[in-house]
């Protein structure tokens, strides 16, 4: 809401220097003093009428503005095309080994998020496999035949993608939602969804203890971090909601977007009533809409959960979190490497100096990460530092 703030600022000005400069001020006839006490007097009502007067103008700005042409409420056919898979990952659930921890790890990429990704299978997806923990990288679709093309043959490589048929961009993250849900709901529908951005540092090991304590669990209740807004009015805001598409100032309690925990009989009710008519408008704003507006139609309980953001980075709070989020690998990539080894002089030009706290990863074969263009380096400590390009 910055730009409103300055357009009041400046507007003021102008109308208060108008109203002052008027003839009516500047033919007073009074003493000097009854003269600057009028005008002090006629300031600060200039001041009150212009802030109103700016007020009624910036409230039928916001009134009447329109969504830029790239935002739509999602229409019924491309819900529709949310059932569709143009890369499908059969079986996955399956697998014997993966029986103990009813868990999958669903992580929401961007097509183009290839070295996101490459981080996240170097670090904690060790670790997550280690445990036979199923899990995909979910990703839109691309009209971009070289992209394509990689895409393909990263997935020959490591067989780790799934691809909905939805156009992969920021405006459709309900769109990508809507699509792993209903895909987790045919392939795996006994697990637990942990569905996480691919900016985040998952604690496996702590999210199987949370899971095991609440195994038999009925209740319709969504394990995340919480939180509350005020619809953006401003035009100029990436997650401006006019008044015509959502009229209350508040949007419903929802869970942040970069993790949500979801029982398997939550996960059908989710979705369910995502695709219904009884939850519009259909917001392209994917946590609001999906764990606010249709968890509340579904009356389901958002519980507060160990999920911690922000690039908060030691290891005492890893230790006791689900996640870590929101920690800038991209489009800024973060690269683990051990300073006990690799001295800082010998790190790439381009690498700030370590900004962020230790983190220790338990397991012996977390010690293993890429330095991506540097090469691939074995590491054999469990200390670690991240190092942030500029």
């Amino acid at each position: 809401m910055k730009s409103n703030i300055t357009f009041y600022e400046t507007h003021q000005l102008v109308i208060i220097h108008h109203i002052l400069e008027s003839s009516i001020i500047q033919n007073f006839t009074f003493s000097d003093h009854i003269l600057n006490a009028s005008k002090n007097y006629l300031y600060s009502l200039a001041m009150n009428y212009a802030f109103l007067i700016l007020t009624i103008i910036v409230f039928i700005q916001e009134l009447y503005a329109k969504l830029p042409d790239y935002v739509h409420v999602h229409t019924f056919e491309e819900i529709i095309e949310t059932n569709y898979v143009l890369l499908d990952k059969l079986n996955i659930c399956d697998d014997l080994k993966n029986m103990n921890n009813r868990i999958l790890i669903a992580i929401k990429t961007a097509a183009n998020n290839y070295i996101q990704r490459q981080i996240v299978r170097q670090t904690w997806l060790i670790e997550v496999k280690e445990h036979h923990i199923p899990y995909v990288f979910v990703l839109g679709s691309t009209n971009d035949e070289k992209l394509i093309d990689e895409i393909l043959d990263e997935d020959n490589i490591y067989n780790d993608l799934l691809i909905g048929k939805p156009v992969d961009n920021y405006y459709n993250l309900t769109l990508k939602a809507m699509f792993i849900f209903a895909w987790t709901k045919v392939h795996c529908p006994s697990r637990w969804l942990f569905y996480v951005d691919d900016d985040t540092i998952i604690n496996a090991q702590q999210v199987i203890d949370f899971i095991s304590l609440r195994k038999n669990v009925l209740n319709r209740v969504l394990y995340c971090h919480m939180g509350q807004h005020f619809a953006r009015r401003n035009p100029q805001s990436k997650w401006f909601v006019p008044m015509s598409i959502w009229e209350p100032a508040l949007y419903p309690k929802y869970c942040q977007g970069w993790g949500w925990l979801i029982p398997p009989n939550v996960l059908s009710l989710l979705h369910d009533t995502s695709i219904s008519n009884l939850t519009e408008p259909k917001l392209w704003i994917d946590d609001v809409f999906m764990t606010g507006i249709v968890a509340e139609v579904a009356g389901i309980e958002l519980i507060e959960s160990p999920m911690a953001c922000c690039g908060r980075r030691d290891s005492e709070l890893y230790e006791k979190s689900l996640l870590l989020a929101q920690m800038g690998f991209y489009p800024i990539p973060i690269f683990v490497v051990p300073t006990s080894i690799v001295p800082r002089q010998v790190l790439p030009p381009k690498l700030k100096p370590p900004l962020f706290e230790l983190i220790k990863f338990p397991t012996s074969s977390s010690k293993r990460f890429i330095l991506e263009q540097s090469g691939i380096l074995n590491i054999e400590t469990s200390i670690f530092r991240s190092c942030i390009l500029q």
